[in-house]
């Protein structure tokens, strides 16, 4: 919560220098970020060195991306998950002070890439690890948002199907229905109107 990282180094050597010369290390702290949580299921976590090389690689990673974490971590570079050029555009962010930054970036809507080369729109939440004032490696938060972009594309083309149907049956409906609603928006308010009306003849 100070916004400053857990861990920096551990025995004098840096977090992930530490973890490439001790792989069982490295694998615990693997299955550790990838076990089984509310969080994990929905979101991708993905990490990094400045080299690229994947470190992390969650279930909800593997789920979205289409890759086994046994085939990526050590093995893959972050930059096979993006389009030709995007990785470096993210990382342009996230030093950039614009997305929450320096050193972060917020809530960033981006394209990537699946195993089969399909696009998968997600938002990023990420920021660079850093170790006494120099990063060593990154971190993403990364949310699948095609079912979003699905239901908002089923709204649209209800929304225009609807106002189709009313210009094709004439002004007079569409004016009509304008009427209508209106009509009934405001009958409450007309009634209590009437009702003191009725109230002041009386007296």
């Amino acid at each position: 919560r100070t916004g400053q990282p857990a861990v920096e180094q551990i025995y004098g050597q840096p977090f992930f220098g530490y973890l490439d010369t001790h792989p069982r290390l490295a694998r615990i702290f693997n299955n550790v970020m990838t076990s089984s949580s509310d969080q994990d299921e929905v979101d991708a976590i993905v990490s990094s060195d400045m080299s690229g090389r994947v470190l992390i690689f969650n279930r909800a990673a593997a789920r979205i991306f289409g890759y086994e974490p046994a085939d990526v971590v050590g093995r893959m570079s972050v930059e096979r998950l993006y389009p030709d050029g995007v990785a470096r555009e993210v990382m342009r962010e996230i030093r950039s002070p614009e997305h929450g930054g320096p050193y972060r970036l917020e809530d960033y809507r981006v394209d990537m890439m699946g195993s089969r080369g399909e696009t998968i729109p997600v938002n990023i939440s990420a920021a660079l690890i850093m170790d006494n004032d120099k990063p060593i490696g990154s971190v993403g938060v990364f949310t699948d948002v095609r079912e979003k972009l699905r239901m908002e594309a089923r709204l649209r083309t209800a929304q225009e199907e609807l106002r189709e149907q009313l210009f094709t049956r004439g002004s007079g409906y569409l004016l009509y229905r304008i009427v209508d609603d209106g009509f009934d928006y405001c009958f409450p308010m007309l009634r209590k109107i009437g009702n003191k009306l009725d109230a002041l003849e009386e007296e």
